[in-house]
Parts: structure tokens; sequence; C-alpha cells
């Protein structure tokens, strides 16, 4: 199983070894493939296909554009998907996943600070990131998308994320208690 997930990860790297490839839709499209290896509480409903997967973008047009795109007409976990771009803490109360894209850091920590103890995935690209907080953080090197997982800040959340994801991130602990 491993190995599966590590060739689902493969090819997505090498997506981005092609000149013309947007790093904005390898981004997107990674969002679908970590899903089967992250477990929500039971609150979140995630058996119930006829409610939405939720996607939230903080503030951040660009990507909420690429995402619209992205999944339009698709599903995740066998849920329509519902991407919304978020200007309001109270907006993210129902996403399942939250994007945080390189922002100010007093917005990043009240971001943190506000979800704590909420099953909404947070993911990120911005370098040091995870170590304040994100669960999830994106880094592109050698023309390979890596990722590095605040395995603290996933359980604090109420998230279960499989060993198989975390097998192929790098571990990285809060730097400061948000």
């Amino acid at each position: 199983m491993v190995y599966l997930v590590s060739i689902i990860f493969s090819v997505v790297s090498l997506v981005l070894s092609q000149p013309q490839i947007d790093e904005q839709i390898v981004k997107a499209v990674f969002l679908e493939r970590i899903t089967p290896f992250v477990i929500w509480p039971e609150e979140c409903d995630m058996e119930n296909s006829t409610k939405d997967f939720i996607i939230g973008t903080w503030d951040d047009e660009s990507f909420y554009t690429k995402l619209k795109e992205v999944y339009f007409d698709k599903k995740i976990l066998s849920k329509d998907v519902y991407i919304k771009n978020i200007t309001r803490l109270k907006e993210i109360d129902d996403c399942n996943i939250l994007y945080i894209p390189k922002i100010e850091n007093s917005k990043l920590l009240r971001i943190i600070k506000y979800t704590h103890g909420s099953p909404i995935l947070l993911i990120s690209d911005t370098p040091g990131y995870a170590k304040k907080g994100v669960h999830i953080n994106l880094f592109i090197e050698n023309q390979n998308l890596g990722f590095e997982i605040n395995e603290e800040a996933v359980k604090d959340a109420n998230i279960h994320i499989s060993h198989l994801l975390l097998e192929l991130a790098k571990i990285v602990k809060s730097g400061s208690k948000y």
C-alpha cells in the first residue's frame, strides 16, 4: 500500500517536471489525492454523499478560480465539491479543507487559533507554516512535490492521517503553541 501511495505522488511530481504544467493545478489535484488518507471525525458526516465536500481558500482569488476549474463537476469522497473564497473567520466553519496562502503572520495565527480543535484540514504552501500550526504544508523541491505534516496540530483538530501518508511526509512540530 505504501508503494501505491508513493506511485500516486510520483505521478504528481512527474507532472511538475513538464515545463507548461501549472503548479496551482498540481496543488489543487493534491488536495483530492490526500483525502482517502484522511479520516475526519463522525460529526463531519463524511459518509453522507448528499452533503458537499467544501474546500475554502483564504482570500486567494487566483487559487479559488483554479480550484473551481479543476473541481467543476468532480467529486471528492463521493461528494460534490463546493469551493468558496473566504475573507472572514466565520466563513471557515463548514469547510473540510482550508487552503491558506502566504498571508500576514497575525492573520495566520488568528486562523489557526480560530480553527483549533475543529476538524478542518489546514493546508498551505508557505515555508514555516507547518511549524506555526498548519496541518499540511506543500513544497516543491527539485521539481518534486513534497509535503510536511504537523502531527500535533492534526491531532488537535481531531483528524486522523493514515500512516501511509505520514511515511511520505516530513514530520514537523509546532514552534510554539497557537
